[in-house]
């Protein structure tokens, strides 16, 4: 088999934004399309909630990439995160391809086997961070109530309205986590402890998984932890072939 390519958080708001040309650019990425499997582990978009057809129009250019890769055999994976929820329909019903079925929407974090090891792949805020009211909010919106909601009652713009808003508050919260100098220091720290604990329990050897938007690599007594990091500050992608893992510069 071919390897793996992996990216997580570009947080694209709109197509003229400079995220977007990184996520087409990962998309286009030659190591991308000889990948065998390509995983998205969430917060690809900042707002990418329902299967509102305005999405169609407005990331055409994004679902025709996913055509094309599919069209080239690669088996595909979607994780929600907290920032893209709820959309299974809009893919199943934007995406052309005949291959249609090695297209694969995820809730949660997902266990694979490469070469002989064994993976896990999520989008990262489902491990304790020791933040119950955060577990509760991901709950609650995550929830088939809230999927009812906003694919059966509520119109497009109060969900874009509703969520600009929730982005710009979260944004706000994490500004010093995500541009301080020492943004690193605690936050790595907290996500190598609450991953170890993971990794202890599922009993893998990849643990791989994006949210914290700070890049990593840890080595530990039983497993290997990754974390591809923000996709606009970083500007590269994890990509991984027979357990070898790289991170991939997106710059050229």
């Amino acid at each position: 088999m071919g390897g793996i390519s992996i990216i997580s958080d570009i947080h694209v708001a709109e197509a003229a934004d400079e995220h977007y040309a990184l996520l087409l650019k990962f998309m286009q990425h030659p190591v991308v399309t000889s990948s065998s499997n390509v995983f998205f582990l969430g917060d690809i978009f900042d707002l990418l909630v329902g299967e509102f057809q305005e999405y169609q129009t407005s990331f055409a250019a994004f679902f025709h990439e996913l055509d094309h890769l599919l069209d080239k055999n690669i088996t595909i994976y979607y994780l929600e995160g907290n920032h893209d929820f709820h959309a299974e329909n809009l893919f199943l019903q934007t995406l052309k391809s005949k291959n249609k079925k090695l297209f694969h929407y995820c809730r949660r974090g997902v266990e694979k086997y490469f070469w002989d090891k064994k993976y896990y792949l999520s989008h990262g805020d489902e491990i304790d961070l020791g933040d119950p009211g955060y577990k509760i909010y991901t709950q609650v919106i995550r929830s088939s109530v809230v999927n009812l909601l906003i694919n059966r009652v509520l119109p497009y713009q109060v969900v874009s309205d509703i969520g600009a808003w929730a982005s710009g508050q979260s944004k706000a919260r994490n500004h010093d986590r995500y541009t301080s100098p020492d943004r690193e220091k605690g936050t790595k720290a907290l996500f190598r402890q609450a991953v170890s604990k993971e990794v202890a329990v599922i009993g893998c050897d990849f643990f791989i998984c994006g949210h914290s938007h700070v890049k990593d690599r840890w080595d530990l007594t039983n497993g290997l932890y990754l974390n591809n990091g923000y996709v606009p500050l970083e500007k590269s992608f994890l990509y991984i072939d027979n357990n070898r893992a790289a991170f991939v510069t997106l710059n050229s």
